[in-house]
This record gives structure tokens, sequence and C-alpha cells, in this order.
């Protein structure tokens, strides 16, 4: 069992964390409240590192997106065409080059 020292130092660690790593060492350290400094810290570190994995993949989801949306946009693919009009009632013409 903790001193109370550490009792103290444990919940002023997990009050100054940002809301989602203290719910999550909450979460995932069912005994949070009766386990030495040592352990919250390792969960807390555990916790940091998901979430920054979590930043990172939507991170590059929104940069692929954004991506995909301007090479659509550039090749024309994202637009549609019906009946020799484009989407934006513009007559399109074909064009023989011999």
């Amino acid at each position: 069992m903790p001193e109370m020292l550490e009792c103290h130092l444990r919940s002023a660690l997990l009050h100054g964390l940002r809301p989602e790593i203290t719910q999550a060492v909450k979460i995932n350290c069912l005994e949070w409240n009766d386990v030495w400094l040592t352990v919250i810290l390792k969960h807390t570190m555990h916790a940091e590192e998901l979430q920054s994995v979590k930043r990172e993949r939507t991170k590059t989801k929104a940069d692929k997106d954004l991506q995909l949306a301007f090479m659509k946009a550039m090749t024309g693919a994202g637009s549609s065409k019906r009946n020799g009009k484009e989407a934006s009632g513009h007559q399109i013409r074909e064009v023989n080059i011999n």
C-alpha cells in the first residue's frame, strides 16, 4: 500500500493530465486508487503513446483524403458529365488534332 505522500502525488498527477489521458488511465488500471505511483506513470505514458498514434493516423487519413480530392479535381474525375454537358452547364466540345 502506498504512503500518504505518494497518494497525494498520484492524485496531483491525475488531476494535472489531459482529461482523455486521465480517463484512459482510470479505465485501463482498475485499481488506480491503490497502486504505486510508478504503475500510474506507466499507464500514463502508455495512454499518451496511444493518443499520439491515434492523432497521427487521423492526420495521415485527412492528408490522403485531401490529396485524393485534389487529384479528382485536377483530373476531372470528380465532375459529373451528362449528355455532353459539364456539371456547370457549359457545353463540352470535342477537338480533333490531326
